[in-house]
């Protein structure tokens, strides 16, 4: 979790966080940045696929890492 912030060490602002970076891929993905498509719903197929590019892999592991923190994988 390369970008992880002091701020971000609550619950509340892991959520937070989270929400921001499947933000960030939603607008990638309706601008056609990142490719067509591509969203966190999708994200963990792609990665299962090795797929995704290496901004989109950083996102990725971010997330999963939120998941980890948050209990939820």
């Amino acid at each position: 979790m390369s970008d992880l912030q002091f701020e971000y060490v609550t619950e509340e602002g892991l959520r937070e966080r989270r929400r921001l970076l499947e933000a960030q891929l939603d607008v990638s993905a309706y601008l056609g940045i990142e490719g067509p498509g591509l969203s966190y719903r999708n994200l963990h197929y792609l990665a299962d696929m090795g797929v995704l590019t290496e901004a989109d892999r950083d996102i990725y592991d971010e997330l999963v890492g939120i998941e980890f923190l948050l209990g939820e994988r």
